[in-house]
């Protein structure tokens, strides 16, 4: 089945707010090449390069083959969405193996370099160089690839090596790719193997959207592959990240494109065997963007909102997580200098949750609104949390998986002030052979109801309105 989405605001009461991971496009290819969603630009050259074509194979996946280039029709900047995800499945059947995305592009070859897009932000992975690379093209109608490179770092899990990532991708199964641009300077681009998904590899990108020119600037998303190489895509989809993220932190690597590791033993932070992030002696991770706690969409304004499930490994620990946070480290203490702190502390028996504000490392007490803390936190079980910060007003929800009554509640005031100048969000656990996991992380925020009246107040307006024009006909009627 395919599915086109194009949501471009909200859409009347039947939409309350923009949701993270709103999907803009999804097509499986079983219908063949859909014009309506992509374009395929025929290949006219005759400068050594080979004519080219897309096509649906017998196995119901777009195959490129020398040079194609596909393209979406739409445009999905992700200036526009608060970033984008892109992911699917690759195979390489023949040829040089290439895998080759190019985003920001406006889905038209250059003349003399034919194969290559014009324009956008080129993202590749190469086997006779094992490698990736990243660089904005800016070619025009002609000309051989120019373009600024982007600078990158490799992140590989046990195992996985530049140059077996090659092998992965001719497997019968071939590799599922992710990658995401947050349209604020950062981009990654990952693949996993789907024969053995321990082996994992991720290219994180850095760029700087001020220098390239306007008029380089586009929307469209393409797939390009290399002269006499035969590949196939399927499963493609197009996600929105409103300005958030969610991490299932099913591993194997700590997505660097979401985090960085800080204090502690760093080393310990990793994902387990049952697909959690591990915490482990004062480590811990701070988000690699910052996350103010409002986000403006239009006339609306949404809330920051933090949640995931938090499972102690043994009765005497604690876990923070800071919003607001400078991400700063002291040279004695995990903390970040400057945030706001949500804390939940099981040592001596303590089951505390508490809220504060951290100044220069110290702790600013702030006016608590609600308090209901009576919670029975065990080391081994499960827990849920949800944290929600506007800038005014902030708040911490905790509840058992398994017992959703065995829950507690923490709200204070929390208006912003000059210590509060930065914004990542970070989380870490206590020092001591003590170690946390954190699961199902996401990151969101959430929009407001939309100022218009809900289906229950319209069926009133219409019945009000029909009794008014049955009255009107009525009186006018009457001699």
């Amino acid at each position: 089945m395919k599915k086109q989405i194009l949501l471009a605001g909200w859409m009347g009461w039947m939409c309350l707010s923009a949701a993270w991971g709103e999907v803009l496009l999804y097509d499986d290819f079983n219908d063949g090449i859909d014009a309506t969603i992509w374009s395929t630009p025929v290949n006219t050259s005759n400068n050594n390069r080979q004519t080219t074509w897309v096509e649906v194979n017998g196995d119901g996946k777009a195959q490129l083959s020398g040079r194609s280039l596909l393209a979406t029709v739409e445009d999905y900047k992700a200036t526009d969405y608060g970033g984008i995800t892109v992911s699917g499945t690759f195979q390489h059947v023949s040829g040089n193996t290439f895998f080759h995305l190019v985003d920001s592009t406006n889905g038209l070859y250059s003349n003399q370099y034919q194969g290559i897009a014009q324009y956008g932000m080129e993202f590749r992975f190469r086997s006779d160089t094992p490698g990736f690379t990243g660089r904005w093209l800016d070619k025009g109608s002609g000309g051989s690839p120019t373009g600024v490179f982007l600078s990158s770092s490799a992140y590989l899990s046990s195992g996985a090596t530049l140059q077996n990532l090659a092998s992965y991708m001719k497997d019968a199964q071939g590799v599922s790719f992710a990658f995401v641009d947050n349209g604020k300077g950062l981009a990654s681009l990952k693949f996993t193997s789907l024969t053995d998904p321990t082996k994992q590899w991720q290219q994180v990108y850095t760029y700087d959207l001020s220098a390239i020119p306007a008029s380089a600037l586009f929307g469209k998303i393409g797939f390009q592959n290399h002269e006499g190489a035969r590949d196939n895509l399927d499963n493609i989809q197009i996600t929105a990240m409103r300005g958030g993220f969610s991490d299932s932190l099913d591993g194997p690597l700590v997505d660097r494109m979401n985090w960085t590791l800080r204090g502690g033993e760093t080393s310990a932070v990793v994902i387990d065997d049952q697909g959690r992030l591990t915490l482990h002696n004062r480590s811990g991770v701070a988000t690699r963007s910052e996350y103010t706690p409002t986000l403006s969409q239009g006339e609306m304004t949404g809330t920051l909102n933090i949640s995931g499930d938090l499972t102690f490994g043994c009765d005497e620990d604690m876990i923070t997580f800071q919003t607001r946070s400078d991400n700063s480290l002291p040279e004695l203490s995990a903390h970040s200098q400057n945030g706001l702190q949500f804390q939940i502390n099981i040592a001596d028996g303590w089951n505390n949750l508490s809220i504060y504000q951290r100044v220069n490392d110290g702790i600013r007490n702030l006016t608590v609104l609600e308090s209901d803390t009576e919670i029975d936190f065990v080391s081994g079980n499960t827990y849920h949390f949800e944290i929600m910060d506007d800038g005014e007003i902030a708040s911490i929800l905790i509840y058992d998986i398994l017992d959703e009554s065995n829950s507690a509640y923490y709200k204070v005031e929390a208006p912003m002030n000059e210590f509060y100048t930065k914004n990542f969000f970070v989380m870490y656990n206590r020092e001591g052979e003590r170690t946390s996991y954190i699961d199902n992380f996401s990151l969101s925020y959430t929009m407001p109801p939309a100022t218009v009246p809900e289906p229950g107040t319209w069926c009133l307006l219409l019945l009000g309105m029909a009794g008014l024009f049955y009255h009107k006909k009525r009186t006018k009627r009457e001699p």
